[in-house]
């Protein structure tokens, strides 16, 4: 019989997720939707989805620091989307290596 394939490497675990940054990232995704009138359930689910999406953009390699950027205004959410689509996430590596701008 054929050997089982090797299991796949478990995920590296994420960090957790500091709750001012899930209730100002659910805020600014609230706005770029354009403030639209919502029932507290549906405010709930709009709170759970960008918990769901932060943990994407972590597991996928961008950082806390990365989510931060966007959070405190440095980084406007709709061109951290548009930079998310368009190319992955830097690897580890490549952060380190990563010179700063002039």
């Amino acid at each position: 019989p054929a050997p089982a394939p090797a299991p796949a490497p478990a995920p590296a675990p994420i960090p957790d997720l500091p709750g001012e940054l899930c209730g100002i990232w659910a805020y600014i995704m609230w706005e770029e939707a354009g403030c639209p009138q919502r029932s507290d359930q549906e405010a709930d689910l709009e709170y759970q989805r960008g918990i769901s999406e932060l943990k994407g953009f972590l597991r996928s390699g961008y950082t806390l620091d990365d989510l931060w950027k966007v959070a405190n205004g440095e980084v406007k959410l709709r061109d951290f989307y548009r930079s998310a689509a368009s190319s992955p996430a830097p690897a580890p590596a490549e952060r380190a290596e990563a010179k700063p701008a002039p």
